[in-house]
């Protein structure tokens, strides 16, 4: 059955409040709260247009900057790394599951992600956009049984789709290649973990992971921390409450996974989730040691071991335009207070991965307010004269 969280580590005042406000907006907006997935899309066509003028930018080297972690005893580090690197490794046998955890946001990031979708080649497509209960409406779409229209009606596609997961699916489908519909079904992310027992064996077994373990502390700071920073005044009862969500997400993309990676007829996974669910080894890499441990006779191995084993992370996250610019000018490894300072102070210990990978949020930035002059409405001559 599915547990409660333990009590959680409660760390000790709020943390500090951002130094750029425009930045961490942007941010959080990106971030992987279910912002996004229980709207619909709007405008697609105009949206899609505005992307494809987006992608005849040929190049987005000068947009991005890839970092590798280095650990050695109790420090660790980000040291400068290339894309080619990174691909090497990605593409490594013993690589078997990549996880990259985006800001939902990010015109570069999906640009990098695509980039290494396709230079996987047979890899499966895991995503957080599509809840488990459409993965027969997804296979559908796959295999031709169903146009692409009623697939996104049915599945309750979110608003950047079009622009920046259509891709991905497209390419999959055009190459026969699974997709996994990863995330919790929305009905289910407002029960308790005693309420989802009492589901049906079918939906339990179907849809959800056999278990929620519960949070470490490095988690509970972590989303406490966020927490009060999006949801300031709430009383910690209220924000612990929104923790069980989160892990039920995290658990379920986990199981996932590692429900796949057990089929020998899959080689490689590329799961894209938001960056929470993944930063620091936390959340869904928490989650899926457990399950390989307890259920993948990996008991025997350390804890969080199990998961490096046979995957690893890759974070992309978007920083100011100057830093980029510093970072390109001046290649440096990136200690623990350079890398914690990029949280803009959010508890949680920075942004760590196997890669990180910083983007341009101005890029991001310019990309929106092309989308908002594109669906503002024009004033046509009538109207105008009208009004004098």
């Amino acid at each position: 059955s599915l547990s409660h969280p333990s009590e959680p580590h409660i760390p000790s005042g709020a943390p500090p409040p951002p130094e750029r406000m425009r930045t961490l907006f942007l941010r959080v907006l990106g971030a992987s709260m279910a912002t996004f997935s229980s709207c619909r899309y709007a405008f697609s066509e105009k949206i899609e247009r505005s992307h494809e003028s987006q992608k005849k930018m040929a190049n987005i080297s000068a947009d991005y900057v890839v970092y590798r972690c280095v650990e050695g005893g109790r420090d660790r580090q980000l040291v400068p790394a290339s894309m080619e690197e990174m691909m090497d490794h990605f593409k490594r046998n013993t690589t078997r599951l990549i996880i990259m955890g985006e800001h939902h946001n990010d015109v570069v990031g999906h640009e990098i992600e695509r980039l290494v979708y396709e230079s996987l080649g047979n890899a499966t497509l895991s995503l957080e956009m599509f809840c488990t209960d459409k993965q027969m409406i997804m296979n559908e779409y796959l295999n031709n049984l169903i146009p692409e229209s009623a697939m996104e009606q049915e599945c309750d596609i979110w608003p950047n789709y079009h622009t920046d997961y259509r891709p991905l699916v497209r390419y999959a489908k055009n190459r026969g290649l699974p997709v996994i519909c990863a995330n919790t079904p929305k009905r289910y992310i407002t029960l308790n973990s005693s309420t989802i027992h009492k589901l049906s064996d079918r939906a339990r077994k179907e849809f959800l992971p056999p278990i929620v373990y519960p949070a470490s502390d490095d988690y509970s700071t972590k989303f406490v921390g966020i927490m009060r920073l999006m949801k300031s005044g709430e009383d910690m009862k209220t924000i612990l409450k929104r923790m069980y969500p989160q892990l039920l997400w995290d658990a379920t993309m986990g199981w996932k996974l590692v429900e796949a990676l057990d089929d020998a007829k899959t080689p490689k996974i590329l799961h894209i989730c938001g960056s929470f669910h993944m930063a620091n080894w936390l959340g869904i890499p928490e989650q899926m040691d457990q399950f390989l441990r307890e259920y993948k006779h990996c008991e025997d191995v350390d804890s969080g071991q199990a998961f490096r084993n046979l995957g690893v992370t890759a974070l992309i996250m978007p920083v100011e335009h100057n830093v980029i610019q510093d970072i390109m000018r001046n290649p440096r490894a990136l200690d623990e207070k350079e890398v914690r300072s990029l949280e803009f102070g959010l508890e949680g210990g920075g942004p760590w991965a196997d890669w990180v990978i910083f983007t341009d949020i101005k890029r991001t930035e310019d990309a929106y307010a092309s989308m908002a002059a594109l669906l503002r409405p024009k004033s046509s001559a009538s109207d105008t004269s009208s009004r004098y």
